[in-house]
């Protein structure tokens, strides 16, 4: 296992638990040429690692997740959420779903007066 930040290697096998273990090494990666100091990316890995046993609780598996159930997810950590968790999970989804692991939802346009008002105006 590519272990970029150095951490011991118990500490860093204990990140690579359930559905998610696969793609611990390329989010580390991620993190690491994102500039991470290695305690905020060990803290990052951690969410990661609490996720994946969430999906596994639940009897999910990595092509199911979505942000419902990053909600859901979230709302269980919610009394012990840190700052910067839903940017951590949301890094992770992109990233999925950036290599083809998950499926981007599909795009919704909002059609209201509003929403054409706003796009008028951004224009």
């Amino acid at each position: 296992m590519y272990n970029p930040f150095f951490l011991k290697p118990k500490v860093w096998q204990q990140l690579h638990v359930g559905p998610l273990s696969p793609y611990v090494d390329a989010f580390a990666q991620h993190l690491l040429e994102q500039g991470y100091a290695t305690s905020t990316a060990y803290d990052k890995l951690h969410v990661v690692a609490k996720l994946s046993r969430w999906l596994e609780e639940h009897d999910l598996s990595v092509k199911a997740l979505n942000e419902q159930h990053i909600a859901a997810f979230l709302h269980q950590l919610h009394r012990r959420q840190q700052r910067g968790d839903l940017t951590t999970v949301q890094a992770l989804l992109q990233q999925l779903r950036s290599g083809g692991i998950i499926e981007t939802p599909p795009t919704t346009i909002d059609i209201s007066a509003l929403a054409q008002l706003e796009r008028d105006f951004t224009q």
